[in-house]
């Protein structure tokens, strides 16, 4: 940890920090379970329009962000 910061530096308390991220990757890999498993295509449900325009949303959103941190970091961008 470089000198100028210390673990009291943060906010948010380390037990905290991730733990929804984690909840989140594990109800969409739950998904992704059930899709594997329930092979049925879901073609009749209102559900389904909202699911799709829910996806594109989110990965316009990721697709901004993606575009932002490009520009905003520039050559100090790094794949690592």
């Amino acid at each position: 940890m470089p000198e100028n910061l210390s673990q009291d530096d943060s906010d948010m308390p380390s037990s905290n920090r991730g733990g929804w991220w984690v909840v989140g990757q594990v109800v969409l890999f739950g998904f992704f379970i059930a899709s594997v498993v329930f092979r049925e295509p879901v073609t009749e449900s209102p559900g389904l329009v909202i699911s799709q325009i829910f996806g594109v949303l989110v990965a316009l959103f990721g697709a901004a962000i993606s575009v932002w941190a490009f520009r905003y970091h520039g050559s100090s961008l790094s794949p690592f």
